[in-house]
């Protein structure tokens, strides 16, 4: 189910990464790319690029990017997400106007935003629009009724102790099966119920205080609210405590059990999953992927040992406390309030950003048909797929020397490999959104897009797989690698000026859009990308003494990460990070032999004093620059599994000899690991 937190937004989503391009001139138009493409003003020459190179090459950007009051973090990728942001503001603000002249299309994202934009019918409507899904809840007369009810706030969205959502079996890709997954959590993580630090405690606290008030704003008195907080604080501890860390999660064998239904069903005591199915509307299944069986083991005996009034009062908890920017601006003010304890925040974002981003959730491919007619060429998209085409070259080449692979592994990498699925800009055909889209309801509008949206992915277990599906709209600013589709996917969003500009050097294209394509290649053949076949299969297709010669090389990453700083006392955790670091050192080191193989002997001279080689790290680093609250870091080294942008730079050249070749580093230099420390993968 699609599940919406009130945490950080995440750049980063499953396993794609968003690098960070460099900010024109200060003194220049908002358009002017120079030529070598990155920014002269972030660089600190005060420092040396081989003592730091983050601080040599981004030094200055935290001086002249601010943090705003209302982000937790201002990083350099956020130029070109914020034009993409401002394409679309100009695209809904056309089309939000009552005119007949409209379009399907332009009527539905125009009246979603619209109604979104509509404060003060938030406002007259209060709480009214909560009776529908409150009424849901009331539902629960006993606990026989639990099942059937939970379908129902899965379905509109709602986070109810678990997930339950439609996926590629990964031990059969030809087939979608039902997911059955952990969640029912409010704060980010199971480790911030469980952690004993302070900074957990006084968040906890505040989480605690937030519950109490939200009850209180929807007609609790005090006493009921203080009970009612207490006890949701009690029953998602005890789903943390029943939890898979984030690094547990991150192992595919781990977290996959296909069970037989009457297995299932056998096994618990508390919950009746034939009704939930039934209700859920899924086809007839004979098994399902239960992920994480000791988290649903513990979810039995909670069910088991809850009062029907602890039951009732977490589930209104979900309903009052998912689609706060739906509500009154005083629900709407006390999660932003919350917001800021985990992230820093000074003030909420701007109305109409939020609005934004919520009409591309809903309808990203009606939103996407628009943007991409207005900001994305087929030029552009002619040269992405050619530059695709000419890392993927790269990387075969690189598979097809690697000394510690044998010849029967690298056979079965190059297949892999050579299957890739590449998805270039947008869909080749739009999806329609069949659901009826109010100018003057927000709140049913996104209850309504959440149910069409689910049921779609339900009604697809049990079919051909669709692999023509995008998993982001096009105007997203990020890109991503599937697992089980074997495809490389780069949305018309992040294929935009000034990450990715023809007319800019090739040395800064390479280092940015290049390095991108390089790292979601490269996600294939990362820790968990290793275990799937070409089929998307989660099988073994290595030789044993391949696989342990990856894995210590995996190790080798892991273990230098958890030796970088994120903020004073809190340390990157390898485990977590590992895949994407891996993917952010085989990444760079593609892009960067793709440019020289575009080069092909050929001098480009020196621009601003500065290599071909040295340009090329240049507009990799600046992808990087980033100027983030502590209290934003510590909530992304506790949960994000890509590292902090500075130890993402800093951390990938160390390992890449060319690196220090381009710069003239001595073999002391801080950014250059001893040889026999070296990580090298790809």
């Amino acid at each position: 189910m699609n599940v919406r937190r009130l945490i950080r937004v995440a750049w980063l989503i499953g396993a794609a990464v968003l690098l960070a391009p460099s900010v024109p001139y200060a003194s220049a138009p908002a358009a002017f790319i120079p030529p070598h493409g990155f920014d002269l003003a972030y660089i600190n020459r005060a420092c040396k690029a081989c003592d730091n190179f983050y601080q040599y090459a981004v030094g200055h950007y935290a001086m002249l990017h601010p943090i705003p009051g209302d982000k937790s973090e201002v990083i350099s990728f956020e130029e070109i997400a914020d034009r993409d942001r401002d394409q679309l503001h100009e695209i809904l603000n056309a089309v939000q106007t009552d005119d007949p002249a409209r379009t399907i299309v332009q009527k539905q994202v125009g009246d979603y935003f619209a109604a979104c934009m509509d404060v003060a019918g938030i406002e007259s409507a209060g709480l009214g629009p909560l009776d529908s899904t409150l009424a849901i809840v009331n539902g629960v007369k006993t606990k026989d009724d639990l099942a059937p009810v939970l379908a129902k706030l899965q379905l509109f969205g709602f986070n109810v102790y678990f997930n339950a959502y439609s996926n590629q079996d990964d031990k059969n890709p030809s087939a979608e099966i039902l997911v059955l997954g952990q969640g029912g959590l409010g704060l980010p993580d199971r480790d911030y119920y469980l952690n004993p630090d302070a900074s957990s405690r006084a968040i906890r606290d505040a989480y605690l205080a937030h519950v109490q008030k939200l009850f209180l704003m929807t007609g609790s008195d005090n006493a009921t609210a203080a009970a009612a907080a207490a006890s949701v604080m009690a029953t998602e501890t005890t789903l943390a405590k029943a939890s898979s860390t984030n690094v547990q999660l991150r192992d595919p064998e781990a977290n996959y059990h296909l069970v037989r239904i009457e297995t299932l069903q056998g096994g618990a005591k508390s919950f009746d999953w034939n009704a939930f199915m039934t209700n859920l509307g899924v086809p007839a299944v004979t098994a399902v992927d239960v992920q994480q069986p000791a988290f649903f083991g513990g979810l039995d005996a909670l069910l088991a040992s809850a009062s029907l009034s602890d039951i009732q009062t977490y589930l209104r908890w979900t309903v009052i406390s998912q689609y706060g920017t739906f509500l009154p601006k005083a629900i709407d003010d006390e999660d932003f309030a919350f917001n800021a304890v985990l992230t820093g925040r000074k003030q909420a974002e701007p109305r109409w950003k939020r609005c934004v981003r919520e009409t591309d959730t809903a309808l990203g491919e009606a939103l996407g048909q628009l943007y991409v007619a207005k900001a994305f060429s087929p030029r552009t998209r002619t040269e992405a797929v050619a530059l695709v085409d000419n890392l993927q070259a790269v990387l075969r080449d690189d598979i097809s020397s690697l000394s510690w692979m044998s010849a029967d592994t690298r056979k079965r990498a190059v297949a892999k490999l050579d299957a890739y699925r590449k998805k270039i800009g947008y869909p080749g055909a739009w999806r329609k959104y069949d659901f009826v889209v109010s100018r003057s309801r927000p709140y049913e509008n996104v209850l309504a897009a959440t149910l069409f949206e689910n049921r779609r992915e339900l009604r697809r277990i049990g079919k051909p797989i669709d692999h023509s599906e995008w998993d982001m709209t096009p105007p997203t600013a990020n890109a991503y690698y599937s697992f089980h589709d074997n495809s490389i996917n780069f949305p018309a969003g992040i294929l935009q000026p000034p990450l990715y500009d023809p007319n800019a050097d090739a040395a800064y294209n390479y280092g940015g859009i290049g390095a991108i394509i390089g790292h979601e290649m490269t996600h294939g053949f990362d820790d968990r990308g290793s275990q799937y076949n070409a089929q998307g299969d989660l099988r073994n297709w290595w030789t044993a003494s391949d696989r342990a010669n990856f894995d210590s090389r995996a190790r080798c990453v892991a273990s230098y990460y958890d030796t970088l700083t994120v903020v004073p006392g809190v340390k990157q955790n390898g485990k977590l990070v590992e895949g994407e670091a891996i993917a952010d050192l085989g990444g760079a080191t593609i892009a960067y032999k793709a440019y020289m193989r575009y080069l092909n002997g050929k001098s480009q001279g020196t621009l601003d004093g500065f290599t071909p080689s040295q340009r090329f790290f240049l507009g990799f680093a600046q992808m990087w620059a980033v100027n983030a609250r502590d209290e934003s870091l510590r909530l992304w080294a506790k949960t994000d599994k890509h590292p902090a942008e500075f130890n993402r730079l800093n951390g990938t050249v160390a390992n890449m000899p060319e690196f220090a070749a381009a710069w003239h580093c001595p073999m002391k230099a801080p950014m250059v690991r001893p040889v026999a420390q070296r990580c090298r993968i790809w």
